[in-house]
C-alpha cells in the first residue's frame, strides 16, 4: 500500500492492517503461527508506529506545538500513545518550542500588521506561557515595531481619503490599539 502498511489475512477470516516495520520485527513473512497474545503485542506496536507517523505527517505541512499535535492526535488515539508520541518527538527534536517562537514570531512581523501583545496572546492560545514568549519578543528591536507602525499608518492613510482627519484619526487609534 501506499503508507508501507499491508493487509495480513488470518485463517479465521479476520486481518489487520501492519507496517512493513512490524512486519519484519516480528518476523512475520516467516513465522506462519500468531497466538492471541503476540497478536496484541503486534497491534501494540503497530499502533505506536501509526500514531507517530500520523504526527510526522501532521507537522510536515507546517510547525507545529505540542499543544496542536497533542489535540490532532487525541482525535484517534489513546492519551497514553499521545504522550508517548509527543515525547518521542521532542527528543527527537521534532517538536522544538525554541525554533517554533522564533518562526512564528519572525513570520508574524514580517507577513502580518500584528503588534507584540496580538503576537503574545495567539501564542498564549498555542500553549505557550507568557514567560517562554518574553524573551523572544525582547529581543525585537524598537524600531522593527516603529517601522511597523509607520507603515500601517500610511498605508491607512493613503487608503483612506473620504474620512475627515479627525475620523481618519480615531480610525487610526482603534486599528492600532487592536
Amino acid at each position: 500500500e501506499r503508507d508501507n502498511r499491508y493487509t495480513i489475512y488470518f485463517d479465521n477470516n479476520s486481518n489487520i492492517k501492519l507496517y512493513d516495520d512490524i512486519i519484519i520485527k516480528y518476523n512475520l513473512l516467516i513465522e506462519k503461527e500468531v497466538d492471541d497474545k503476540k497478536l496484541a503485542i503486534i497491534t501494540k506496536d503497530n499502533d505506536n508506529l501509526l500514531c507517530y507517523y500520523n504526527a510526522i505527517k501532521f507537522i510536515t505541512k507546517k510547525l507545529r506545538t505540542e499543544k496542536e499535535v497533542n489535540v490532532y492526535l487525541a482525535k484517534n488515539f489513546t492519551k497514553e500513545l499521545v504522550t508517548k508520541t509527543v515525547a518521542k518527538l521532542k527528543e527527537e527534536d521534532l517538536l522544538n518550542k525554541d525554533l517554533y517562537l522564533k518562526s512564528y514570531i519572525n513570520d508574524s512581523i514580517l507577513l502580518s500588521s500584528k503588534g507584540p501583545n496580538k503576537i503574545k496572546n495567539e501564542l498564549k492560545k498555542l500553549g505557550f506561557q507568557d514567560d517562554e514568549i518574553k524573551p523572544y519578543l525582547d529581543d525585537i528591536a524598537d524600531n522593527v515595531w516603529l517601522e511597523k507602525i509607520d507603515k500601517l499608518i500610511n498605508k491607512k492613510i493613503n487608503s483612506n481619503h473620504q474620512y475627515s482627519k479627525s475620523k481618519l484619526k480615531t480610525k487610526l487609534i482603534y486599528d492600532l490599539s487592536n
